[in-house]
């Protein structure tokens, strides 16, 4: 009995030494696309700004307006997009979630939210732009797709393969704090 425990531990201690020197996180160039199992992600546009519309201003510095296309890569199955969430990754390392407020304004004339729950049939695509409230400078900051419905399968893909994010463009977002 205490042979196969120290077998097994052997085995542990392999796989985890593998996953600690292959593992790396992965930040996709602005406009190139990021698979995630059957679906693609790109960057298609990043603004900033300072109000939205009805004059609503943000608390944290400015309004970071970042475009997402997302496509239904897969072979059998459509897919819905209700449960994916971007989320912006200061350079830092600070997580900041979509804002309510921003977002709100930004959609206050399509009659939408981001690209909602939206069922794509295998082929297909979606637009989005999702309302940031963060600081005018961010550094290298990233846009990171999170499925929470898949929480424990995404934590083991980022565990053993490393965290797959979206670059924002550098050159507008100013110098690190």
């Amino acid at each position: 009995m205490r042979r196969a425990f120290a077998v097994l531990a052997v085995i542990v201690v392999v796989l985890v030494a593998f996953v600690a020197f292959t593992r790396r996180d992965v930040d996709v160039p602005f406009g190139e696309e990021m698979q995630l199992d059957d679906m693609a992600f790109n960057l298609v546009s990043y603004r900033t700004s300072p109000t939205l519309l009805g004059g609503v201003a943000p608390t944290n510095g400015v309004f970071h307006v970042v475009g997402v296309r997302a496509v239904n890569l897969a072979k059998r199955v459509d897919h819905r997009t209700g449960a994916i969430e971007p989320h912006l990754i200061g350079g830092d390392g600070r997580r900041y979630e979509v804002s309510e407020a921003g977002q709100g304004a930004l959609d206050a004339g399509r009659n939408a939210r981001g690209w909602g729950d939206t069922l794509l049939h295998i082929g297909d695509a979606v637009e989005a732009e999702w309302v940031f409230d963060a600081p005018a400078t961010l550094g290298d900051a990233r846009i990171q797709i999170i499925a929470p419905r898949a929480a424990l399968p995404g934590l083991v893909v980022d565990l053993a393969i490393g965290k797959r994010r979206l670059l924002l463009p550098t050159s507008a977002l100013g110098p690190s704090k």
